[in-house]
């Protein structure tokens, strides 16, 4: 007996759903013919893979969960192979799972479709938005072969395949006195009221700005949306501390406009990167997303 893709997918149609008998429903399959795969499975690799629950359905084993992650990537190779080779001198086509984190997504995803539409008009993104932590956890269950995010505190299970620097600058409403200048310094506007972007890692990584400068920011506003931290400066109810600057001043708000002034302070460099897991073949969908995102990002600067 050997292991098949039939029962790799048998394996993560439960995974997904976390029962047999909706599985089943969902593949069209008996319920003792999946069983029977998993069980299959379940010897040839002498492991257990599932935890059965009459209550709760299935929750998986750390057997499982490796297992899982591994015949996500497996079948999306064998799904490859078969175009590949079913498509011989034809485009690529299908569908690609990637990630983005929510800030960049506006930046940098409108780009890259449009170039990826041009390139390959048969392949489709399906595009999962998050923080840090929630791409991580999707790259790690194989959700998505692919996630542009900023390089904070990243798994080391994760392979770094593009990278652009992003310096931190200041936002500042557009008619400050120091929003003219070509660089500002943190303890020049320590008595303003700050407005934090405040998404996991990323809050971290502002904060720290301040810590190296020995200033205790006097935080006026947390919110995890890009686009009120700008709206709240345009207002003139404070400033912020940014990485990817926008094409233009305006803001959803409709009246006055952002300043983006470089930041003086010495601080340590914040990075978008295009990450995969280690160790696992990207498909030829995720390889021609890859060159797409590096020339994109060397355009940028």
């Amino acid at each position: 007996m050997t292991m098949n893709l039939k029962q790799l997918r048998y394996f993560l149609a439960v995974v997904e759903v976390g029962n047999v008998t909706k599985a089943s429903q969902n593949l069209y399959i008996s319920q003792p013919a999946i069983s029977n795969a998993i069980k299959q499975l379940e010897d040839y690799l002498d492991v257990q893979l599932l935890i059965r629950s009459h209550a709760k359905g299935v929750s998986l084993t750390e057997a499982g969960k490796d297992l899982a992650v591994k015949a996500k990537a497996l079948l999306s190779y064998a799904e490859d192979v078969e175009n590949q080779v079913r498509d011989l001198g034809q485009a690529l086509s299908g569908e690609l799972s990637i990630g983005c984190f929510v800030t960049l997504a506006p930046f940098l995803l409108p780009g890259l479709m449009k170039a990826l539409k041009e390139q390959y008009p048969k392949v489709s993104l399906k595009v999962l938005e998050g923080n840090a932590e929630q791409l991580q956890a999707a790259l790690m269950n194989g959700d998505i072969e692919l996630a542009l995010m900023y390089d904070l505190a990243l798994n080391p299970s994760l392979d770094i395949k593009v990278k652009k620097v992003a310096p931190p600058y200041v936002v500042l409403p557009a008619n400050h006195t120091l929003a003219q200048n070509e660089k500002v310094k943190l303890s020049e506007l320590k008595d303003m009221p700050y407005i934090l972007l405040d998404l996991p890692l990323s809050r971290e990584y502002f904060l720290s700005i301040f810590d190296a400068a020995d200033i205790i920011p006097n935080i006026f506003m947390r919110t995890g949306s890009y686009e009120l931290v700008r709206s709240m400066v345009a207002a003139e109810q404070g400033y912020s501390v940014l990485a990817m600057r926008p094409q233009h001043a305006t803001t959803y708000y409709g009246e006055g406009e952002v300043a983006c002034v470089a930041l003086q302070n010495p601080c340590a460099d914040i990075a978008v990167v295009l990450a995969a897991v280690e160790g696992l073949r990207l498909s030829r969908k995720a390889e021609a997303f890859k060159e797409i995102c590096s020339d994109l990002l060397a355009l940028q600067g």
